[in-house]
C-alpha cells in the first residue's frame, strides 16, 4: 500500500525541521519547542587543594547547614536545602557520609552550627571527626534563597580532612534563575536527570519548581569536588 499525500508531507515536515536544527546548532533532542539555546553557567568560584582525593578519605561528617544571612526566607529554607544536600550527596555513592545532628554538634562543640568562614577551634575538626567516626567533615552555609521564581540559591562549603585539618576543596557559588546561562544549564540538568511525562517533560518546568531547582544547583557545585580514586 502506497502513502498517503498526508502521510508523506507529515514525513517531510519532520525532515525539514531536523535539517533546520542541524544547521542552526540547536539541541533535537527532545520536544522540537524545547531546544536550549546558548552557553550554560559553570561554578568557577571553587578551589581544590588536588585533583584526587585522599584514598584513605572514605566517609565524611556533614554538619548541620547555616547561615549568617538574618533573614526568615533563608533560615526557612536552611532545612529544606540541607535535605537536597544530603540527597545530592547520595547520589554521587563515592562516600559514607554521617549526618550530624544540631543538638550533636553542639555538644561536641557548644554550637548547633558552624560555618565555614568561621576560625575553627585549635582541634575542632580531629574532635568532631572522631566522635562521628569520619575522616573528613564538610561544611555547609546557605548564603542566599529565593524560593520563589526567578529562583536563587546560593551556597558556600568546605570540606576539611581530619588528620591535618587541611581544606581539600571549597565552594563559594549563586545560582540565580534570573542569569540566562543559570537558565540554559538548569534546563540541560532537566533534560539529562529529572526528565518527567506529561507537561514535566519540558525542561522549563525546573524554573518553575523549588524543588527541582534546588537540586540543579546543589548537584552543581558538587561537580566541582575533586575525584575519588578507587583502588
Amino acid at each position: 500500500m502506497k502513502p498517503d499525500s498526508s502521510c508523506r508531507a507529515g514525513v517531510l515536515a519532520t525532515l525539514l525541521l531536523l535539517l533546520g536544527s542541524l544547521s542552526s546548532g540547536c539541541e533535537i533532542s527532545g520536544p522540537a519547542s524545547d531546544t536550549v539555546i546558548g552557553p550554560g553557567f559553570l561554578p568557577r568560584n571553587t578551589w581544590r587543594s588536588s585533583a584526587v582525593l585522599p584514598f584513605e578519605l572514605r566517609r565524611i561528617a556533614l554538619l548541620p547547614t547555616a547561615s549568617l544571612v538574618d533573614s526568615a526566607t533563608v533560615n526557612s529554607g536552611r532545612i529544606s536545602m540541607g535535605n537536597v544536600l544530603r540527597s545530592e550527596l547520595s547520589r554521587q555513592q563515592a562516600f559514607e557520609w554521617v549526618v550530624v545532628a544540631p543538638s550533636q554538634l553542639k555538644r561536641w562543640s557548644g554550637r548547633e552550627e558552624w560555618v565555614s568562614t568561621s576560625e575553627l577551634p585549635s582541634g575542632w575538626v580531629q574532635d568532631v571527626a572522631k566522635k562521628s567516626g569520619c575522616d573528613a567533615v564538610l561544611l555547609s552555609e546557605l548564603t542566599d534563597y529565593r524560593p520563589y521564581p526567578p529562583f536563587a540559591i546560593g551556597w558556600r562549603l568546605k570540606l576539611v580532612e581530619a588528620k591535618e585539618g587541611r581544606i581539600l576543596w571549597s565552594a563559594d557559588e549563586v545560582f540565580d534563575a534570573g542569569n540566562p546561562k543559570v537558565v540554559n544549564a538548569a534546563r540541560r540538568f532537566y533534560r539529562t536527570n529529572l526528565v518527567a511525562s506529561g507537561a514535566l517533560a519540558d525542561s522549563r518546568s525546573v524554573l518553575e519548581s523549588p524543588e527541582r531547582f534546588a537540586r540543579y544547583a546543589t548537584a552543581s557545585v558538587l561537580s566541582t569536588l575533586p575525584e575519588r580514586t578507587i583502588k
